[in-house]
This record gives C-alpha cells, structure tokens and sequence, in this order.
C-alpha cells in the first residue's frame, strides 16, 4: 500500500512540475535525493563517486525533464540516469586505476559487538560479492533487492526485455549462491 502511495504521490509531483510548478520539482527532487544516492553508494561502492554521479544525473534530469512522456516512469527513469552515471564514474576511476596500477580497492567491514558484528559481517560479505558481478547483474541485484524495483521497472530502466532481467537476476543469485558456499569458480 506504502508503495502504492508513493508511486501517485511522484506521479502528482511530476505531473505539477512538468506544468511549470517550482515547489513540485523541489519536493520530488527531494523525495527521490536520498534513494538515487543510496543507489548510487551501492552502484559505486563509493561516497564521493556516487555523489558526482547523482549530482550529474540531477542536472541530466532537469535537462529532459520536459521529454519525459508518462509521469509514472519518472521513477525507472531517475534510476537509469543514475545507473548510467555511475557506469560512467566507475568508467573513470578504472581507467585512472589502469594509468596509476597502484590503488586497489578492499571491502570495508564494520565491527560491532556481539550478534550485530556477524549480521553486518554477513551482510558485508554478501555486498563484496554483488560488487564483484558484472555490472549488468550488479544492476539488476541492486534494483530489485536494494531499492525494490519490480522486474519490468528494472527492465525499462535498463533496456531491456523482462526476460533479460530475469536471466541476469537468476546467474547473479547463482553466482552469490556459490560465492557464500565457497565456490569461487561459477
């Protein structure tokens, strides 16, 4: 039901906004600030990228805003234009990494006390490896399991048919399946 509202809540927003409507454009600008930048934390495993990336997707979203078409796909929408930013901050830093060959990435564990420091263990194991998918199946793995997408909204983000979605969801979860149970050749 949450969900639900929310979806018409952005639609209303889009559709004000898209009329002219200045304080609808800062309210869904705000409404989707915090979930584009938790998406892009976990796209680039990284704080600084990941803000470069939405702060330019931002200024792509206002760009063609006017060309969005279905207020109900401003969602899949903002989410492909992050997706594409943070491909394109990745882009940048391996290509940096390639010229530089020295800076290499470890996973970050945190370490709390009692159940809570194996929970976030787990948890951080389980993000190392959804880095390491391909970025198509890291894509998928995090719209559908981070932020909730359904499998034709991630299908719209990316561009590609449902059945693409579903095969890259299915290999990911092998992948991380086989990766937990310590087999490290999938």
């Amino acid at each position: 039901m949450q969900k639900q509202l929310d979806r018409k809540y952005t639609e209303y927003l889009v559709l004000r906004a898209k009329t002219g409507d200045r304080a609808a454009f800062n309210l869904l600008a705000e409404h989707y600030e915090k979930r584009l930048l938790a998406f892009a934390m976990r796209m680039t495993g990284e704080g600084e990228m990941a803000r470069d990336a939405v702060q330019d997707a931002w200024a792509d979203i206002v760009r063609g805003f006017s060309s969005l078409s279905d207020s109900r796909l401003f969602n899949a929408w903002a989410y492909k234009i992050v997706s594409r930013r943070c491909f394109d901050q990745i882009r940048k830093v391996q290509r940096r990494r390639k010229t530089n060959s020295a800076y290499e990435a470890e996973p970050r564990i945190n370490t709390t006390s009692g159940d809570r420091a194996e929970k976030n263990a787990d948890h951080n194991v389980v993000l190392a490896i959804i880095s390491e998918l391909p970025q198509e199946q890291r894509l998928a793995m995090i719209l559908y399991y981070s932020d909730e997408l359904s499998v034709s909204e991630i299908a719209h983000t990316t561009g590609v048919p449902v059945g693409t979605v579903k095969t890259r969801l299915l290999h990911a979860r092998k992948k991380v399946r086989a990766q937990l149970k310590g087999e490290s050749n999938v």
